[in-house]
This record gives structure tokens, C-alpha cells and sequence, in this order.
């Protein structure tokens, strides 16, 4: 019930043509990669995951300004 549930809260998610990052947050050991997996085969064709535990080096990516306007 609750993975149907949440796959549902996601499909709209992608729905929303304004919308934002998305961030999901809980508790340890309840699913939270699992799901997202499952919805990204499920809704896109190609999925990239950047897990900073497992690789700490991809943090490097984020480094220095997040600005987005290019001059």
C-alpha cells in the first residue's frame, strides 16, 4: 500500500511541469532508495544516481558557486 501510495506522490511530482528538486527525506531502512529506483525505471529512460555515501568523491561536483547565470 504505501509503495503504490508513494509511487502515486511522485507521478505527480513529475506531472508538475513547474516543478522544484525533488528531496525525499525518512527514516533509515524504509525504502526511500528503493522507491526512487522503482520510479525512475517505471517513468524515465535513462536515471542517474549519485549516492555521496558510497561515492564521497561525487560531492567534489557541487564545489564552488551554484549559480546558475551565465555570463
Amino acid at each position: 500500500m504505501f509503495k503504490r501510495k508513494f509511487i502515486e506522490t511522485l507521478v505527480e511530482w513529475k506531472k508538475n511541469k513547474g516543478k522544484e528538486c525533488l528531496l525525499v527525506k525518512g527514516a533509515r531502512q524504509v525504502g526511500k532508495t528503493f522507491i526512487i529506483r522503482e520510479f525512475g525505471k517505471q517513468n524515465y529512460k535513462h536515471i542517474i544516481e549519485l549516492n555521496f555515501f558510497t561515492n564521497p568523491e561525487h560531492k567534489n561536483i557541487f564545489a564552488g558557486s551554484l549559480d546558475g547565470n551565465i555570463s
